[in-house]
């Protein structure tokens, strides 16, 4: 294990340590403030497959995480009195209000609420989601799935445009990346918060181990996992429709996704 750990904080090391393969790849890393000094900073494991080790400034995906950083970036304006939770996000984001957004507030939009979390009708090949400006057109033209602010639905994968448009535009920057610069990561210091990779730091990302990609499942597994799903929702006693979910969380080809590939090529790069 590299690095260095306060003497009274030791518990975080062991921590650490159970989260990595004891045999095989795998790594992980961790920083951790106590009031203003840093009192953890470690890494331990591989980075790859060959064996190369996960260093302290190693890169790794991270995949919903992300909403919490996009969200901050937000909150950043709200603090400064930018942007307001309860107006339209049609003020900052004016094509947003097509049909029938025009209401739909930022506080909605922050709360899963805003009705647009449904990702298959928007895109037809899942690398269409690498393209941010044609995915916020997208998502500012798409017909809600429910009236804002009727019912909370986790907005997958539209989030980060819905949010992270609102705060580009505001901001007033080229790219919701170089916002996030601004806002979070260089009064911070980090180095390592990325919403998209540059090419200079793409020799300290980290593959993604173990599944090679996601599992393709053909029409009659589907069926049968959603079938199980909802019997077991329903022994639950919740009220969830499964292939409203599958709109919102399966995007077209996510199945065939190369995850081994995407941190170095696509995905948000944070420490």
């Amino acid at each position: 294990m590299r690095g260095h750990v306060h003497r009274d904080f030791h518990a975080v090391r062991e921590a650490l340590r159970l989260c990595v393969p004891r045999e095989g790849p795998g790594g992980a890393a961790v920083t951790v403030y106590h009031r203003g000094e840093k009192v953890v900073e470690l890494a331990t494991g591989t980075r790859d497959e060959a064996g190369a080790p996960f260093e302290l400034d190693t890169l790794a995906i991270s995949m919903s995480t992300t909403k919490g950083v996009t969200a901050t970036a937000l909150h950043v304006l709200i603090d400064r009195g930018e942007v307001s939770l309860d107006a339209p996000v049609a003020r900052y984001w004016p094509e947003f209000g097509a049909r029938g957004k025009a209401a739909t507030t930022v506080r909605q939009a922050l709360a899963h609420q805003a009705g647009v979390y449904r990702i298959r009708p928007l895109v037809a090949r899942f690398e269409e989601l690498h393209d941010w400006d044609a995915m916020a057109r997208r998502v500012a033209d798409a017909e809600p799935a429910r009236p804002s602010g009727a019912k909370t639905a986790y907005h997958a994968f539209t989030f980060g445009w819905l949010i992270g448009e609102v705060v580009r535009r505001v901001v007033g920057a080229a790219t919701f990346s170089e916002a996030l610069q601004q806002l979070v990561a260089r009064p911070l210091g980090l180095r390592g918060l990325l919403v998209g990779v540059p090419d200079d730091a793409l020799g300290r990302v980290a593959d993604v181990v173990g599944a090679r990609r996601l599992p393709v499942l053909g029409p009659r597994a589907a069926g049968a996992l959603s079938l199980v799903a909802r019997r077991a929702l329903s022994r639950l006693g919740a009220v969830t429709d499964v292939d409203d979910a599958v709109q919102a969380l399966f995007p077209p080809g996510i199945t065939g996704v190369d995850l081994k590939g995407l941190g170095k090529n696509y995905g948000s790069g944070t420490m």
